[in-house]
């Protein structure tokens, strides 16, 4: 029986002791969250206060009439007001590329400060003639395909195919060289972004000369395959590019564009590669810089681009590029150590990047 006793009290004492343990901590878990409930109510009325402070100093301006006035015109007059802009390019075959066909919010309504006005801005138009480029080389017609669709966020993609006397006829052979023989789309047919170009590209006779285009950032397989047609020996040599996407591109051509080749010449390119691979012992490293022309005073103006390079072997302009205002131009360029990369248009800085 005193067995039983004392082995009753000693479950009552443990029982006792879990009842105090589960309400100390109920008592500490109802503390914690009245604390955070009270956290939570002070954020939020700061955040209220905070929000009637900002609607209540906020200026509210006119929108202006942007609609028919050209995109740089537009953006000055809105910033003047305090507002910020955003562009969405969209096709339109009656207006002109960078001119505002519409805005939101309309003009005239009366908005705070800061708020965004959305410009629908024409691309011009969708499809282009097609310009005639028999008999012009090959090189010069692909330069003036690229300006043609400067600015756009797609351009077309341009292929060279090299021509057979069997297949474009006996006038491949008066041709020099690298000429356009056919294309297509034929002169005054439709191109746009998406529609490939294809111009058949003379290999000559065998005996007359050929001048070297640019190849900067094309494939070196297509450039080996069109130059193998023409009889001029490829040599590579290659270096470990900054992207993946710049492998196999050529950064470099030991001719410079318009010289003058035979038949038997050879022509070294400095070619990407992947990391870890091509690396030399100056640690030389390639990389693209992608840059938008930004808009000028008069947009039918080209624009001087100038990409300078600080690195290790010290300053230097390695690129010198006329562009229209809206251009997306792929600057090519090789560095040595860390340093940065400048771009200037008409002489003043509009961008530095850092490299290492």
């Amino acid at each position: 029986m005193n067995r039983f006793r004392r082995l009753w009290a000693n479950l009552k004492t443990l029982y006792g002791a879990f009842v105090d343990s589960t309400v100390r901590d109920a008592v500490e878990t109802r503390r914690l969250l009245r604390f955070a409930l009270l956290c939570l109510a002070i954020f939020f009325v700061l955040f209220g206060v905070t929000f009637v402070a900002l609607l209540r100093f906020s200026k509210e301006v006119q929108v202006p009439q942007t609609a028919g006035k050209d995109l740089l015109t537009a953006l000055k007059e809105i910033q003047a007001r305090g507002l910020r802009a955003s562009a969405v390019p969209v096709w339109d075959d009656s207006h002109p590329r960078y001119i505002v066909l519409s805005q939101k919010p309309d003009a005239g309504m009366s908005v705070r400060q800061g708020r965004v006005v959305e410009l629908r801005v024409s691309q011009g138009k969708r499809q282009l003639p097609m310009p005639d480029f028999k008999g012009m080389q090959a090189s010069e017609a692909r330069s003036r395909l690229l300006e043609l669709f400067s600015g756009l966020d797609r351009m077309p993609e341009i292929l060279e195919i090299p021509g057979e006397e069997r297949r474009a006829g006996s006038n491949a052979r008066k041709l020099p060289p690298g000429a356009v023989i056919s294309q297509t789309p034929a002169a005054n047919g439709l191109i746009s972004p998406e529609r490939d170009i294809v111009l058949v590209v003379s290999r000559g006779s065998g005996e007359g000369q050929f001048k070297a285009p640019n190849y900067l950032l094309r494939s070196i397989a297509t450039v080996s395959a069109e130059l193998k047609y023409l009889g001029i020996e490829v040599k590579k040599e290659v270096r470990e590019a900054s992207r993946p996407q710049d492998v196999g591109r050529i950064f470099g051509q030991s001719v410079s564009e318009g010289s003058e080749l035979q038949k038997g010449d050879a022509i070294t390119f400095l070619v990407g590669g992947e990391k870890g691979r091509g690396s030399s012992p100056d640690r030389q490293l390639l990389r693209v810089l992608v840059v938008t022309v930004p808009l000028g005073d008069d947009t039918n103006k080209k624009r001087k681009v100038q990409l300078v390079v600080h690195d290790q072997l010290g300053d230097k302009t390695v690129i010198t590029r006329s562009a229209l205002s809206g251009a997306v131009l792929e600057l090519p360029y090789k560095t040595v150590g860390a340093g940065s990369a400048e771009v200037r248009i008409d002489g003043q800085e509009l961008s530095r990047e850092e490299f290492r």
